[in-house]
């Protein structure tokens, strides 16, 4: 029995395929040894075997990734080998190497797991068609070896100091290394990184109520599952990462909440109770917090920000004229007609009717000019 000597030294352990050849043939054997680019495949050169029972006493003893296995040896045949290697739950896969008289004898091997054959005898096309097995084995092996290891405490121990550390490349090489994987990996992986960028702004956040970080972990969970496509999944992720890594202390919590803030605003504006202790009540801050953090970085009050808001959507509105005026108000959170009047007019300086005789007469005005 051969064994194989690593070449890849300069390669991580896990993009390197461990190759069994089991077949009493010692020509055929050292052809597939000699013939076969092993290295440009990430593959070991080959561990070989002259009969099923060595093969099977290898396999218990070394982590086989593939076996290439002839269907008729002494001691052991291909498909009582291949049995074995199922019933005993052993993760390596099986292709077989058969005479064109052997074909029914290799379909039963299908039951047992065998991954594909290979007619005897070798010719170049026999090592093209071997060549594009293992290929397509080295990714799938690949890809299940990516995604386990997102689940390694110490991997993820990696990606958080990363973020510490601002290490773009690092986290640059793990958002490449997602693209292989498949959309529902994508998104239990993603999850479980946002879960690592949550627990790292909790560590960084100087005093912050952590609960604003579990708000934006909700919606940052909320937004990926309602990505389909697999490469918006992973540019979400990043972008969230990229953030983080670019932005300094303070600022960069100061500004995630004020865009909070006006979320919250653009989305709730037409709600009565819509201000300052109502948008700290539910991001769990307090209101002085609130409104402090929000002046500091916008350059104006939130109530002010807020009223400022609603007379934009007001005169929006008013610029249609299916919508009455009575209603206006209302849309905008106001449940006093004789109050929004009167904001409205101390904002815009003239009431909702002035407004929209004015928007009215431009329209004439505009049509007029088109006619002559």
């Amino acid at each position: 029995m051969q064994s194989p000597v690593s070449l890849y030294n300069e390669w991580e352990l896990w993009q390197v395929l461990n190759i069994l050849i089991a077949d009493d043939d010692k020509n055929l054997c050292e052809c597939l040894l000699l013939m076969m680019p092993w290295k440009e495949m990430n593959c070991n050169p080959p561990y070989i075997v002259y009969d099923g029972s060595e093969a099977w006493e290898l396999l218990q003893k070394e982590k086989i990734d593939l076996v290439i296995s002839d269907l008729k040896m002494p001691v052991m045949e291909g498909i009582e080998l291949s049995k074995l290697i199922h019933e005993n739950s052993i993760n390596a896969e099986i292709v077989f190497l058969s005479a064109y008289e052997d074909f029914s004898i290799a379909k039963k091997g299908l039951q047992y797991g065998v991954t594909d054959y290979i007619l005897k005898p070798i010719n170049r096309e026999s090592l093209n068609n071997l060549q594009k097995i293992i290929s397509v084995i080295n990714d799938r092996k690949n890809k299940d070896l990516i995604c386990s290891r997102f689940y390694d405490e110490e991997y993820s121990r990696k990606v958080f100091n990363a973020i510490c550390s601002r290490n773009t490349e690092f986290l640059q090489n793990m958002f490449d290394d997602m693209k292989v994987l498949n959309g529902q990996q994508i998104i239990t992986i993603g999850i479980m990184l946002l879960h690592t960028l949550h627990d790292y702004l909790c560590m960084i956040s100087k005093g912050m109520e952590h609960s604003i970080y579990d708000t934006m972990l909700k919606k940052w969970c909320s937004d990926i599952l309602k990505l389909n496509d697999k490469e918006k999944q992973i540019q979400y992720i990043q972008g969230k990462y990229q953030c983080e890594v670019k932005r300094e202390g303070i600022e960069r919590e100061g500004e995630q909440i004020v865009d909070q803030i006006m979320d919250m605003v653009n989305e709730n504006y037409e709600i009565p109770d819509c201000n300052v202790a109502w948008i700290a009540e539910r991001l769990h801050l307090t209101s002085s917090y609130v409104g402090g953090i929000f002046a500091k970085n916008r350059g104006v009050g939130l109530m002010e920000y807020i009223i400022e808001y609603r007379m934009e959507k007001a005169c929006q509105m008013l610029s249609d004229e299916h919508i009455p005026i009575s209603s206006v108000g209302i849309k905008v959170g106001y449940t006093d007609a004789n109050y929004f009047t009167k904001a409205f007019k101390n904002k815009i300086g003239m009431s909702p009717s002035e407004y929209r005789r004015c928007i009215i007469d431009r329209k004439v005005g505009e049509k007029s000019e088109e006619t002559i």
